[in-house]
């Protein structure tokens, strides 16, 4: 990647006028200019070190190797800069080339670096013009170019002159270019190297012996660390390294004295990177949370196939899609929430949580920024899973008729749905959604997610794994007088009893959440401060029947407040000439509503007048 990037660079130094490089690490951007400068590239351009005039706002020109500044005659900024490559003139006699390489006319490369606060300027946009304008004509040396490097977007730029630029993007390092880097490649290890008994130093990193125990060791080792810095641009990657360094001494695949692998400690440092974006939210796993996804047989096979692939990324053909994630569906309180952690333990990788709602700002374009500086940070920690909690609501105003509330998320959808079909990293996108109903076509064909699953309420034996892992995460125990009925660890002593509750609370519908509180209710029920570990089966079992009956007395009511809109709805449709048959409402309620509930409801609106005998 880093070579295309050079090749990129090369190109647009040949053919445009004015490059913008949109990036932050200033020293790198210096490396790579010098690379291309140096003797085995003169193929492409006749051109060395000195041929380069860099431009800091605060010393106005400095040279680029040195950083110092080669001339104190600027006193017009930016503009008089500008203006002096547009308009060059031979260089006085008296003046040596070191002091005054500025006015000669030979090519030169001019590096601007974060200039773009000065771009607003009128007069520097004229002269940025006048250049490209002159250029075209031929009138300067057609190998005559601008660099500008700056920490911005694109969008960011003044649109008076932004398409004058040609933009020339940093990619994220690839696997070779980051053994590259730190020196470990197989064409830049000695030979026989896990033979040597001491520490082994290339590139500024000192790697620890047990790092090259043997050539098995060795290339597991740099397998993990290369997996680990994957998604990192190269100065975070040497800042992370460096800290290790400092840390430990050396580069080792395991640190006893801190108790930590090497991927532990970059995995602590990019999650310090994300924080440090305030877009995106760290979310910590519990030791257990692979064994908390449920009673989902189908989600589990097809979450642990997707483990394989993303653990073995680098042997997965490179010309099919890498995986992109799933869609989580059902109702509230069903364990959507807690299936995505349970989902990136399974990974191992760091969960991240993309709140939409924080990234909206006050300013035009502010939110769309945010939207991509959020996607950036989560490619930077990458292999990683990304979540986003209720993405109907995230996107509540896509497609809605008012036009002044959906451009904005129009703008962000259109970004989200682009990058979800067509990234190329290892960022593993979970979303979860109450009503599918709610979610426009575009963000649920094919090919935005590998699948959709639906979580629903737990059926008998759901309830009963539910039931008995939420005693033992509290450390309670079930009983029933003296007679014990799931023990502290989670063992079921009689299972009868515990059938009963279970057969209950699936008959009416409790969710996940619910039996989570149901605990913690007959906890605190018969809490007292000789037995701060007992549940009893006795008030488990009538908060059953009374939840149950607040959520049929609610079910019913929501279901009357649905018929009588459908019946308006009837009428208003029709004029109030006709009202539905009880043939067709008897059906209509026989799809969704248990027999006794249908009849009580199409009794109560014959009495109404609001269904016809016949």
């Amino acid at each position: 990647m880093i070579e295309q990037f050079k090749d990129n660079l090369i190109a647009g130094i040949q053919t445009a006028p004015v490059l913008f490089i949109p990036h932050y690490h200033f020293t790198y951007i210096d490396e790579i200019i010098e690379s291309i400068l140096s003797p085995k590239e003169k193929k492409y351009f006749n051109l060395n070190m000195d041929s380069i005039l860099e431009y800091s706002l605060a010393n106005g020109p400095i040279n680029f190797k040195t950083k110092k500044a080669i001339s104190d005659s600027f006193s017009d900024g930016l503009s008089g800069y500008i203006k002096e490559i547009i308009t060059p003139k031979p260089a006085p006699e008296d003046a040596t080339v070191k002091d005054r390489r500025i006015v000669k006319d030979v090519h030169q490369i001019f590096l601007f670096k974060n200039i773009h606060s000065e771009l607003t300027d009128a007069k520097t946009q004229y002269l940025l013009q006048s250049f490209v304008e002159k250029y075209e004509r031929g009138e300067v040396n057609n190998l005559r170019t601008i660099i500008i490097v700056s920490n911005c977007f694109v969008s960011e730029l003044p649109k008076e002159i932004s398409r004058l630029f040609t933009v020339v993007h940093v990619p994220t390092p690839d696997q070779n270019d980051i053994e590259e880097e730190l020196g470990i490649s197989d064409s830049k290890i000695p030979e026989n190297l896990w033979c040597r008994k001491s520490k082994y130093e290339v590139n500024g990193y000192i790697f620890g012996k047990s790092f090259f125990a043997d050539e098995k060791a060795f290339k597991h080792n740099r397998k993990q660390l290369v997996s680990a810095l994957h998604g990192m641009q190269l100065y975070d990657i040497r800042k992370v390294l460096t800290t290790i360094q400092k840390l430990e001494d050396e580069i080792n695949p395991r640190y006893e004295h801190s108790h930590c692998s090497l991927a532990e400690h970059i995995l602590r440092e990019k999650r310090q990177l994300v924080n440090n974006s305030s877009l995106l939210d760290v979310i910590d796993l519990q030791p257990d949370q692979k064994d908390r996804i449920g009673n989902i047989d189908s989600l589990k096979q097809f979450i642990y196939k997707q483990a394989q692939v993303i653990d073995n990324i680098s042997n997965y053909p490179q010309n099919l899609p890498k995986p992109k994630g799933v869609l989580l569906v059902g109702p509230p309180g069903c364990g959507k929430s807690e299936t995505v952690k349970s989902i990136a333990a399974i990974f191992d990788k760091t969960l991240l949580r993309l709140d939409l709602g924080k990234l909206m700002g006050k300013y035009v374009g502010e939110s769309e920024h945010n939207l991509i500086e959020a996607i950036r940070t989560a490619e930077a920690a990458q292999p990683c899973v990304l979540w986003i909690d209720e993405i109907e609501k995230a996107f509540a105003g896509f497609g809605n008729s008012d036009q002044n509330n959906d451009i904005t998320i129009t703008r962000m959808v259109g970004y989200f749905l682009t990058w979800m079909q067509e990234r190329k990293s290892l960022v593993y996108l979970v979303a979860t959604a109450n009503d599918l109903s709610c979610l426009r076509p575009e963000l649920l064909r094919k090919g935005r997610w590998d699948e959709i699953f639906y979580l629903s309420y737990p059926d008998a034996k759901g309830a009963n794994e539910i039931f008995r892992k939420c005693l033992k995460k509290y450390g309670l125990y079930l009983m029933d007088g003296k007679d014990e009925v799931i023990t502290i660890s989670g063992q079921i002593k009689n299972e009868s009893k515990i059938n009963v509750l279970c057969e209950k609370m699936s008959s009416s519908n409790f969710s996940g959440a619910e039996i989570d509180s149901l605990i913690v209710q007959a906890f605190n029920e018969d809490w007292n401060l000789s037995d701060n570990k007992t549940v009893k089966y006795l008030t488990v079992l009538k908060l059953i029947d009374k939840v149950a009956d607040n959520k049929s007395k609610s079910e019913e009511e929501s279901l009357k407040k649905t018929i009588d809109d459908i019946v308006l709805d009837y009428k208003i449709a029709s004029c109030q000439k006709n009202l539905p048959k009880e043939s067709d409402m008897r059906e209509l309620l026989s799809r969704k509503y248990k027999k006794k509930t249908s009849e009580q409801l199409i009794s109560d609106y014959k009495s109404k007048g609001y269904i016809s005998a016949s």
